[in-house]
């Protein structure tokens, strides 16, 4: 998958930072990356289709569900932080 938006780098590198286990709700994520809800439906839609998110659906509210890096995802959100720290110079 070639990244295409900012806004997906940004939830990858949101998951990532947060440390294991990450499972935020997407309205956790929605919040702190300032997104619409529609614009992060889109952006988690893309990256399950991506196979670098999965969503998990809450064990006692069948209505909350849960977002988490999935192995690929995980390494790939490793690359592209490796990658834009090297372009900054940090």
């Amino acid at each position: 998958m070639a990244f295409c938006l900012r806004a997906d780098y940004e939830v990858l590198n949101a998951l990532l930072s947060a440390g294991e286990p990450c499972e935020p709700r997407p309205m956790d994520l929605r919040e702190r990356l300032l997104l619409t809800s529609g614009g992060t439906s889109n952006v988690l839609n893309r990256l399950v289709k991506a196979g670098l998110l999965t969503r998990q659906q809450g064990a006692s509210d069948g209505r909350s569900n849960w977002v988490r890096l999935s192995d690929t995802g995980l390494h790939l959100a490793e690359d592209k932080v490796t990658a834009r720290r090297r372009c900054r110079g940090s």
